[in-house]
């Protein structure tokens, strides 16, 4: 118990060593329609850091972005920290969040991938007041063939708040090869939040991504449904990069 113990607070100090790194980076003068993914060994534990934004409206001067801090926990878990943001004439800090998951059973050939997530979403937001938890059940399935990469089902159950109000996402999505260096993806995806937690959503999402060398790759996606029975159209742009 003392071991375990000690080894979920090497996980939170290696996070927090970072965070000072993190929040450099998130500053206005580091900004643009850019992102990059690095990951760094602390104590043979790595650590996962990276930031991406993408323009949510085409032109716009803002540029909604995320940066996060991942490391291992001890049973196949993972701590994540989450920090979305807006840069522009306004900058802003979104509601973060810090995330444990844990695959309870690994996928095989003939069952998914089962796993539990523990969140809890700080009140770094403005207008945010107090912390809220939630819980996510998530079940996957991956298959391929040929030109299609991936079939993904994925299942999730959550709950918000100390009421503990449940709510619900499905997602069934594939991916596909279209070159050697293109790859395109298309995922139906329907939410079903809880009373009060936000508005049902049912999207088709479009997405191409192009690797371009120098460990970039380029991402854009179009998303159309109905949320809460209005016609949506959603489109981003952005630029993941790894070092």
């Amino acid at each position: 118990m003392r071991s375990d113990r000690h080894t979920r607070g090497s996980a939170l100090t290696k996070l927090a060593a970072v965070v000072t790194g993190i929040a450099l980076w998130l500053s206005p003068g580091a900004a643009a329609a850019d992102g990059f993914q690095r990951t760094v060994d602390v104590a043979r534990n790595p650590v996962e850091v990276r930031l991406q934004y993408a323009s949510a409206v085409p032109g716009s001067a803002a540029i909604a972005g995320e940066g996060s801090i991942g490391t291992r926990l001890p049973g196949q878990g993972q701590l994540t920290l989450r920090v979305p943001h807006v840069v522009g004439q306004v900058p802003a800090v979104g509601t973060a969040q810090v995330t444990a998951s844990y695959d309870l059973a690994k996928e095989t050939r003939l069952l998914p991938n089962l796993a539990v997530v523990a969140r809890v979403d700080l009140p770094t937001a403005h207008g945010n007041r107090g912390a809220h938890p939630a819980v996510r059940a998530t079940a996957a399935k991956r298959l391929g063939s040929g030109v299609i990469e991936s079939v993904r089902v994925e299942s999730e159950m959550w709950t918000q708040g100390l009421h503990l109000t449940p709510s619900y996402r499905t997602l069934v999505g594939t991916t596909f090869r279209l070159r050697a260096a293109t790859s395109g993806s298309l995922d139906f995806v329907a939410l079903r939040p809880g009373a009060g937690l936000g508005a049902q959503e049912n999207l088709a999402q479009l997405g191409l991504a192009q690797h371009v060398g120098f460990g970039a790759t380029m991402r854009f996606g179009v998303a159309a449904g109905l949320v809460d029975g209005a016609n949506t159209l959603r489109a981003t742009i952005g630029i993941d990069r790894r070092f």
